[in-house]
């Protein structure tokens, strides 16, 4: 007999999952909102922390449905849509969230009683991001090699020839792209409060960045990029925005989550 798959969360009574911080006088009303009765909040000072208890978070307790063909372990599965559809949920309703991340289990008493520079440290961290969403923008090589033709020439000369006005069309084709591409970084700066560099491991991946947009400010940083976007294709770019994300991006809570 094969042994028990290990639970998703620690049973103790005491665990709870940690989803976000708010401001304490907004938690009522969003949680009223949501209309998720496992959820509560841990009021600590100006801070309202949302949470549940760990087992109501992965057992269906909680009404959100599975998508079908996850083809992963159940309850994590289950966890995950439950955990983004919280976050996602708050950061509609509140003027500054802080998201926690998927997974992080917090011993219930422990929250009641953090820190004083813990809590100052999230307090700033909710004026930053106050007001603000997080916009993702991909910048990726299409594939397209404006210098790809083959070689046709009749002599080994013109064939060198044909070599080198290629690999040089090639050098000012990725000249133009780049300088596109930082220009259009340069016009997106000053529209956000801050802006982060995320991971660029995918093949092709020029640019994978993070904004911190007040907003108001959200429709001119799409007409920012929608203006940029057929000169980047005709140069190979695509620049595609993702989001609005809840600031995972700007709220680092470290040791804190």
């Amino acid at each position: 007999m094969s042994a028990p798959a290990p639970r998703v969360v620690d049973e103790r009574p005491d665990t709870v999952w940690w989803y976000a911080v708010v401001d304490a006088p907004a938690a009522p009303e969003a949680l009223t909102q949501l209309g998720d009765p496992t959820l509560h909040a841990v009021t600590v000072g100006p801070l309202a922390l949302i949470v549940s208890a760990g087992e109501t978070a992965v057992t269906g307790d909680s009404g959100f449905a599975m998508p079908a063909g996850v083809g992963v372990d159940e309850d994590l599965a289950r966890a995950a849509v439950h955990h983004d559809e919280v976050v996602s949920g708050l950061a509609a309703v509140v003027p500054a969230l802080l998201p926690i991340r998927f997974g992080t289990l917090a011993d219930h008493q422990g929250l009641s009683t953090l820190a004083t520079a813990t809590v100052e440290h999230c307090v700033t961290l909710l004026d930053r991001v106050r007001g603000c969403q997080e916009w993702g923008l991909r910048l990726m090589r299409t594939g397209q090699d404006p210098a790809a033709e083959d070689a046709d020439a009749s002599s080994g000369a013109a064939y060198l020839a044909a070599i080198s006005d290629r690999h040089r069309a090639r050098r000012e084709a990725a000249t133009v792209r780049d300088d596109l591409v930082a220009e259009l970084q340069t016009r997106l700066a000053p529209l956000a409060t801050q802006v982060a560099g995320l991971s660029t491991r995918r093949p092709g991946q020029l640019a994978n960045l993070a904004y911190l947009v007040r907003r108001e400010r959200a429709p001119q940083f799409h007409e920012t990029v929608r203006a940029a976007q057929d000169e980047l294709r005709r140069c190979g770019v695509d620049a595609v925005v993702t989001g609005p994300w809840a600031p995972y991006s700007f709220t680092d809570l470290g040791a804190v989550a």
